[in-house]
């Protein structure tokens, strides 16, 4: 399950780099798009995300900071060898993930869309879910009264 728009985007950017015999920018671009600036923000600071209502203490805000780390790393197909000594151990799992992520990448990147959903196999927390949703709409119901409020 993938938004068909991002995958449309992404498709567009492939397609237009293979056509001028650049097909690793387009992974690149697509790496850059979905993994430094939506995915990788998120799983740092979930909570500007509205994936929690609270910022992590120190202790987890660091094990988020690391898994952000080795998943950006694993989008960039680089290790840590240079960059981070101290993480060279996840330096085997990164290189042994490069073809997943690969074949991650042209899935995302496919321009026809996925008929058959089912490839999903994982479970949704429906109650979590409507959790979020409810508490979302609670505080936008809030500021718009506190809104109300002022201007009347």
């Amino acid at each position: 399950i993938f938004p068909d728009e991002l995958r449309e985007i992404f498709a567009t950017w492939q397609q237009q780099c293979l056509s001028r015999g650049k097909a690793e920018i387009g992974m690149r671009m697509i790496c850059a798009s979905l993994f430094l600036r939506f995915l990788c923000p998120a799983i740092m600071s979930p909570s500007l995300f509205n994936l929690t209502q609270e910022y992590p203490n120190d202790s987890t805000a660091r094990t988020l900071t690391l898994i952000a780390k080795v998943i950006q790393n694993l989008a960039n197909f680089t290790t840590f060898e240079d960059k981070e000594g101290y993480m060279t151990f996840m330096d085997n799992y990164l290189e042994s993930n490069w073809d997943n992520m690969k074949i991650f990448l042209t899935n995302i990147s496919n321009p026809e869309p996925s008929i058959n959903n089912s490839e999903f196999e994982g479970c949704i927390d429906l109650g979590l879910a409507l959790s979020i949703l409810h508490s979302l709409l609670c505080d936008i119901m809030y500021r718009l009264q506190q809104v109300l409020v002022v201007t009347h």
